[in-house]
């Protein structure tokens, strides 16, 4: 405790750690919802697809081919993330 009173930027650092904890966390999060969603989603496809769940979706359900999810290009590269350690000019 008195180190960190002597030092706040351990403590600072000790949040930042944190947070890029949670950030990763939180991506991992994200790309595993995402997977379960493109399974489900093709599993649906391939189930109205094929007989004989074809016949009965033609006939009474007329569920819509589900599109799996694919980002975009923009999508593709990180965001520019400032901590305010940038120099103003």
């Amino acid at each position: 405790m008195v180190v960190s009173e002597q030092y706040p930027n351990l403590k600072a650092d000790k949040q930042f750690v944190e947070l890029m904890t949670q950030l990763e966390g939180t991506e991992n999060r994200i790309k595993i919802e995402r997977d379960n969603y493109n399974k489900a989603a093709t599993a649906l496809n391939i189930k109205i697809r094929t007989f004989p769940g074809s016949l009965v979706n033609s006939l009474m359900a007329n569920i819509a081919k589900r599109e799996v999810f694919q980002s975009e290009e923009a999508a593709k590269t990180a965001p520019k993330v400032s901590f305010g350690t940038e120099k103003k000019s």
